[in-house]
């Protein structure tokens, strides 16, 4: 998939406004879907994406205590770069060309299991899910810091249903294994300014417990 115009956004919380920008980006992958129904109550699962996105053109600014050799390279108004807080030489923008978007995994998939019993005229069903999420930024900078590592969540379920299917009780349990993950990451205007427009030496983020 080749995306032309792709409107690319970010949170300034330092003068509380929207950016958006274009850019374009490449997409390839696999992905699969298998079931096996191993015996008559037992059903095996196995679904799972291999992605390889980038940007093939994006500007974007730079984020906190980046330099030069870090990427932070490009002059957006022809002014000398500068850096009141010690970090090294930046410039104001960052060229995200072959670098990976956020919210991007590399590698995702899902191993399930569901057994039932019949009882009667009714069905009594286990669920048990495991979860995998590869390495993945959140933030449109990429701010390392603002990096979600890979991860795996486990689920699972007891569901008590007719045979008819006109009602249905559940037991849910979901991320079993208590992994704490980030939703998403932005700069904080809690903290002091960085060089650039939107840069903050902290960052606030959304905890997802499911």
């Amino acid at each position: 998939t080749n995306v032309d115009g792709l409107q690319v956004s970010s949170n300034d919380p330092v003068i509380i406004v929207q950016t958006v920008n274009n850019a374009e980006a490449t997409a390839q992958g696999l992905e699969f879907d298998l079931t096996w129904a191993a015996t008559d109550a037992l059903t095996l699962g196995f679904t799972g994406a291999y992605t390889d996105i980038e940007y093939d053109e994006f500007l974007g600014s730079c984020y906190w205590q980046q330099n030069v050799a870090t990427g932070c390279n490009i002059d957006a108004n022809g002014m000398a770069p500068t850096d009141p807080f010690g970090y090294g030489p930046a410039e104001e923008l960052q060229d995200h060309e072959g670098e990976a978007p956020p919210f991007a995994p590399e590698i995702s998939m899902v191993l399930s299991a569901d057994y039932t019993w019949v009882i009667g005229d009714m069905d009594l069903t286990a669920t048990v899910k495991w979860i995998y999420t590869d390495e993945q930024v959140m933030q449109v900078d990429n701010n390392p810091l603002a990096t979600q590592g890979s991860f795996d969540k486990l689920d699972a379920s007891l569901t008590f249903a007719s045979q008819e299917g006109n009602w249905k009780l559940s037991l849910v349990g979901r991320n079993l294994t208590d992994e704490i993950t980030y939703q998403f990451s932005e700069g904080s205007a809690s903290c002091p300014g960085g060089p650039s427009p939107g840069q903050t030496s902290c960052l606030f983020t959304s905890i997802d417990e499911r």
